[in-house]
């Protein structure tokens, strides 16, 4: 069996999510990345790093997500993650139909 520990980032601004990610690498094997909670969804900082252990998750709001995020920003954010590299992202089954060009 192998045991890994995700650490769940849920920070408002970019500069929290930053910090947060920086502890969390250090204790976590993975890190997941949260978009859904950020204020500002301008994440090019966020994905200027090691994205080797990072999964980034756009929760729609009536599957846990923090706010209403539309499809076609969730799928920008997905595009964009997947473009810098981030190692996975996270889909609700339901939201699966937004990933199939990407």
């Amino acid at each position: 069996m192998i045991l890994m520990i995700c650490v769940p980032i849920v920070a408002k601004t970019e500069k929290e999510a930053i910090q947060q990610l920086r502890k969390a690498e250090r204790v976590g094997d993975v890190v997941e990345l949260r978009l859904d909670y950020l204020s500002s969804l301008g994440v090019s900082r966020l994905f200027n790093r090691n994205l080797s252990r990072v999964i980034v998750t756009v929760r729609k709001k009536s599957e846990g997500g923090h706010r209403t995020i539309g499809d076609g920003k969730r799928l920008l954010l997905y595009e964009q993650a997947i473009k810098q590299g981030v190692a996975y992202v996270d889909v609700e089954l339901s939201s699966k139909r937004l990933l199939r060009d990407v």
